[in-house]
Parts: C-alpha cells; sequence; structure tokens
C-alpha cells in the first residue's frame, strides 16, 4: 500500500515536491499555503488555490530555467574537456612527429658525410689512377655520387631543420591552447 501512495503522490504536486527536494513545510511556504493544505492537496482530498497554482508555475519555470542553463554549463564543460584533450594528443603528436623529423636529420647528415668523403675518394682515384682504372665506370660512379650528395646536402638538411621547427612550434601552440581550455574548465566548475 505504500508503493502506491508514493506513486500517486509521484503524479501530481508531490512529484513536484520530491523533485525540488523539499520538505512538505518549505514547499507550502513557497506557495504561500499551510502545510495541511498542501498535505490535502497532495492527497487529492482538495484542489490548489489559484494563487497557489500561480506561485508553483513560476517555481517550475524556474527551475526549468536553472536546470537548462546548468546542462548547457555541462555540456559546455564536456566540449570543452574534449577539446583539452584533443589538443594534448595534439601536441604529442607533434612532438613524435619532430622527434622522428630529428632521427632523419641525424640519419641524413650521416649519408652526406658518407657520400662526401666517397665522392672525393673517387674525384682523388681518378685524378691518380691514370689509365689503370675504366675512367667511364668511376665517372658514372662519381656522378651518382653527386646526386646523393645534393640529395642530403645543406639544403635538404635546412629543409628538414625548418620542419622540425614548425613541429615543434605546433606542439607548442597546442599545448599552450590545452592549458587555458584546461583553466576556462577549471574556472566554469567554480561557478
Amino acid at each position: 500500500m505504500k508503493s502506491y501512495d508514493y506513486y500517486k503522490k509521484m503524479q501530481g504536486i508531490g512529484s513536484v515536491r520530491l523533485r525540488l527536494g523539499l520538505s512538505q513545510e518549505v514547499f507550502a511556504l513557497e506557495l504561500g499555503i499551510s502545510r495541511s493544505t498542501l498535505s490535502k492537496v497532495e492527497n487529492n482530498q482538495r484542489t490548489l488555490p489559484t494563487t497557489a497554482l500561480i506561485k508553483l508555475a513560476a517555481l517550475e519555470i524556474s527551475l526549468a530555467a536553472t536546470v537548462t542553463s546548468k546542462m548547457e554549463l555541462r555540456v559546455q564543460n564536456v566540449k570543452t574537456a574534449a577539446c583539452s584533450v584533443m589538443h594534448y594528443y595534439k601536441e604529442l603528436n607533434c612532438r613524435a612527429d619532430a622527434e622522428r623529423k630529428q632521427v632523419d636529420l641525424e640519419i641524413m647528415l650521416i649519408n652526406y658525410n658518407r657520400f662526401k668523403t666517397s665522392f672525393d675518394q673517387i674525384s682523388l682515384l681518378i685524378e691518380t689512377a691514370g689509365e689503370r682504372f675504366l675512367p667511364g665506370q668511376l665517372e658514372i660512379l662519381k656522378y651518382s655520387l653527386q646526386q646523393k650528395i645534393d640529395k642530403y646536402g645543406p639544403q635538404a638538411q635546412a629543409a628538414l631543420r625548418h620542419k622540425i621547427a614548425l613541429l615543434n612550434a605546433e606542439a607548442s601552440l597546442h599545448a599552450v591552447t590545452q592549458r587555458t581550455l584546461g583553466k576556462l574548465e577549471v574556472e566554469s566548475e567554480n561557478k
């Protein structure tokens, strides 16, 4: 029987009072009626006076506006948190790309020095060997090494350093954005 009574209360004005988390005394004061009148209304023994109905409608509208603004604030906080996390992962991705490019640059420098040394040795061999070697094949090898030196040369190294600097700058920008969004999230939670 108690659950049926509770169910009946949840169908009428009792449901509003319970949803607001108010006692009968406080809710009756809000509506400008006595607690006994409110109890009779909740038990379907009486109807709510017109002035109390108007106050109830205003209270419901106020409640709906509060709930809506809190929901909008929560949605905004979730969006801010998601953006903050997204910028965090973008920062990590940029830093990882920069580190990979740095390894590529180191490999490029090693290859450049190796090819430059080989080129110098082939040039010396061509000058000193005379007719002992087939000069045509050495010239082809020298030309091939020159192309590799150009591929790994100072211009290519500078371009790769530039890419690394851009990736580090982008990572820093994502870090600043993420920290700013984190501060906004904390400020909105404190409101």
